[in-house]
């Protein structure tokens, strides 16, 4: 019974989320908005207030509010009593649980096909039309939903291949610990990300807002033009379409940042239309990614991984069971299966490590090119207010310095993400980034 309603209360959050997302193709002539408060948020009047969320809060509320979390504390406390019915619901538990992280892991679909169609429509590198901001941030989203998306569907398809070969033993306890463990810190874990992704998505909304006065005038300056014999109808039209699109990708932002903001709320415990502010993203913690000794960090990931812990419980029952032989075949191959856990583990943090190094010089990179624009487009400021140059050409500037700034914020964005992902690894999870 208690399995039955919790199914039944994750078919309903789901079905309410699933609604919402089918109101993507949205009026390409909405108005832009504040980057914290969108349309589709506004129409939730009955939701609850809930302030500002601050990173920092996850992962209490999500091991305090979370139901899987909630759930998972009841089977660990059940399966203190003696007989086997509550290691045959902890299972059923576990099941829920891995329909739960399937169910976070598809919803980064939606994220990443529109980055896929934003990356694509940004054009290649070296033409004249590319778009190489959109292509940014559209590649920063990939890396965030993509990256939560595997490590979801990884946890997902470990947990499913366990629970297909468990046997329902007192023996299995220390497994189902282990299994129950990893879910609770991957739940917090998806939480983290999905507030990364949320901010990425308030970057974008907020630059594409910002767009808009320089896409105003240039409209404005064709169809004077137009009036004055000096321009073309097609000027005019070209103008308007850049207009339209601008704001056919407002909407699309408004609307995937409200869907996982749902998203985020009920991974967090609460009501999925609760209203809440984002709360400014941490600095990257270069404190401590310069204190890091990788040879140090990789032996404490390799005592905390779980995939590793699961598989090492596996081989001490097998060492204490009289069926087995210590030459077994058995035993060898998961002997090989933990040995080939531990190199691949080697690889990846050795290759995360070496990947926040890049990240920090491209931010330090970003922020010179930063440095340069403010200065052009305080010089431009200055040459408008004396007559020396037209109002276009301090939008104009103003654009450039706009997008420096926001190239500023992905790369902090990027390097914010490289370090906690680093992190996530030493602490047992697989990499949370692509």
């Amino acid at each position: 019974m208690k399995t039955r309603m919790k199914r039944v209360l994750s078919i309903c959050v789901m079905a309410a989320l699933a609604a919402s997302m089918t109101t993507v193709g949205v009026s390409a002539t909405a108005a832009p908005v504040s980057s914290t408060s969108t349309s589709a948020e506004a129409s939730e009047n009955s939701g609850t207030q809930a302030g500002t969320l601050d990173y920092s809060q996850i992962d209490s509320l999500v091991r305090n509010n979370n139901l899987q979390v909630k759930n998972n504390e009841i089977t660990r406390k059940n399966m203190s009593k003696n007989g086997n019915d509550a290691l045959k619901d902890a299972q059923e538990g576990l099941q829920d649980a891995v329909d739960q992280l399937e169910s976070l892991s598809g919803s980064m679909n939606t994220v990443i096909a529109w980055a896929t169609q934003k990356l694509a429509q940004a054009g290649t590198p070296g033409e004249p039309n590319y778009k190489a901001e959109e292509a940014q941030e559209a590649q920063m989203l990939l890396t965030l939903a993509g990256g939560n998306k595997a490590s979801l569907s990884m946890l997902a398809g470990n947990l499913d291949s366990q629970l297909e070969q468990m046997k329902v033993t007192n023996d299995q306890r220390a497994l189902v610990n282990i299994q129950l463990d990893q879910v609770d810190a991957q739940l917090v874990s998806a939480a983290q990300s999905l507030f990364s992704v949320c901010k990425q998505m308030e970057l974008s909304l907020e630059q594409a807002s910002l767009s808009r006065p320089l896409l105003e005038s240039s409209l404005k300056i064709a169809q004077v033009n137009l009036s004055q014999g000096t321009g073309t109808q097609l000027q005019v039209a070209e103008a308007q379409l850049s207009l339209a699109e601008l704001d056919q990708n407002i909407a699309q932002l408004q609307n995937q940042l409200a869907n996982l903001k749902a998203q985020l709320n009920t991974t967090l415990g609460r009501s999925y239309n609760t209203q809440f502010t984002l709360g400014d993203l941490p600095q990257p913690d270069l404190t401590y990614y310069h204190s890091a000794n990788l040879t140090t960090d990789i032996k404490t990931a390799m005592s905390n991984n779980y995939t590793i812990r699961y598989k090492q419980e596996e081989l001490s029952q097998m060492d204490n069971d009289d069926d087995y032989s210590s030459v077994d075949r058995e035993i060898q191959a998961k002997r090989n299966e933990i040995a080939m856990e531990q190199s691949s583990l080697q690889v990846t943090m050795t290759n995360q490590y070496n990947t926040i190094a890049a990240s920090q010089s491209t931010y330090q990179l970003q922020q010179q090119k930063y440095q340069v624009a403010k200065i052009k487009y305080d010089q431009a400021i200055l040459t408008y207010q004396v007559g020396m140059s037209s109002k276009l050409e301090m939008e104009s500037a103003k654009a450039e310095y706009l997008s420096a700034k926001s190239a500023v914020d992905n790369a902090q964005m990027d390097l914010f993400t490289q370090i906690e992902s680093y992190k996530r690894m030493v602490k047992g999870l697989p990499a949370s980034t692509n």
